[in-house]
């Protein structure tokens, strides 16, 4: 798990189920969220910490942590509408 990810501005996040699973929120105006599970190496939309991951790739090798959290952020940017 990595404490204290790098987020946008206004964004949060906490953590859940044991601890291998991180709820990222948007800013509170339009709140939108993202759930990673670190145990399945994945992303689902909205809050959820169960069935189907919505990521599609595989997250292996060093710095995948930070590769499925930069993915699942720009996954709510791009639902936003923001560019990156």
């Amino acid at each position: 798990m990595i404490e204290n990810p790098t987020l946008p501005p206004g964004w949060s996040s906490e953590v859940a189920g044991n601890s291998h699973l991180l709820i990222i929120a948007t800013v509170e105006t339009l709140k939108l969220y993202i759930t990673l599970d670190f145990d399945k190496r994945g992303y689902r939309n909205g809050y959820s910490t169960t069935g189907p991951m919505d990521s599609t790739t595989v997250y292996v090798g060093r710095g995948w942590k930070e590769q499925l959290i930069s993915d699942a952020v720009q996954r709510l940017r791009s639902v936003l509408g923001e560019r990156t």
